[in-house]
């Protein structure tokens, strides 16, 4: 039997571009999943991950572990909060695009 761990920093990608700063776990890979995908991403405050996008083959599952993110979709855009879990289905209407929020900037 394979194991991950969500909590812990083992990482197999890192995008270091302004305004996609991200890293990247291929889960599914490492629990030796076949059939179900499945990936861990950590973005920087203020980034985003991957540009508005649709899936033809397979639906799309978003956990939100830690943070608030903003969804969008094409019903517009939806702030999450942690625990929260959505699917994407296949084809246009599922098609979505994350995004995290800036950190605050504290009074000087």
């Amino acid at each position: 039997m394979k194991v991950f761990n969500l909590y812990g920093d083992e990482w197999d990608r890192t995008e270091e571009r302004p305004g996609w700063r991200s890293k990247d776990a291929w889960v599914g890979a490492r629990i030796g999943a076949e059939l179900i995908g499945g990936s861990l991403y950590e973005l920087e405050p203020g980034d985003r991950l991957w540009p508005y996008h649709v899936h033809h083959a397979n639906e799309e599952w978003l956990l939100v572990v830690r943070g608030r993110p903003t969804l969008r979709t094409p019903e517009g855009e939806h702030d999450l909060q942690e625990g929260d879990l959505v699917a994407f289905p296949r084809g246009e209407e599922g098609a979505p695009r994350f995004r995290t929020r800036p950190m605050p900037r504290s009074a000087s």
